[in-house]
């Protein structure tokens, strides 16, 4: 059974946001199960002082709902050089 959180949504506008702010975030990684190809899925969790955990989710949504989208690392490139990971 999944284990209950106090959890917000953050896009990838919204984790740019942050960094031309300079407000001071972390992001983590955590499995959540595999594709039919066997390759596992992973949601990034940003993690801000004083604010709840922030999952990041699509920005572009269809009549079917988000988008999948792969975000591999997008917090390490561009205007989000000041963000890390954490282990």
């Amino acid at each position: 059974m999944p284990i209950a959180r106090n959890q917000i949504l953050i896009t990838i506008d919204g984790v740019k946001d942050l960094s031309e702010k300079g407000i001071a975030f972390r992001c983590r990684y955590e499995l959540v199960g595999f594709t039919d190809h066997g390759k596992p899925r992973y949601q990034c969790i940003y993690l801000c002082k004083g604010e709840p955990e922030a999952i990041l989710v699509s920005t572009r949504i269809t009549p079917y709902g988000p988008e999948a989208r792969a975000a591999v690392f997008h917090h390490m490139a561009g205007a989000l050089q000041t963000s890390s990971r954490v282990r």
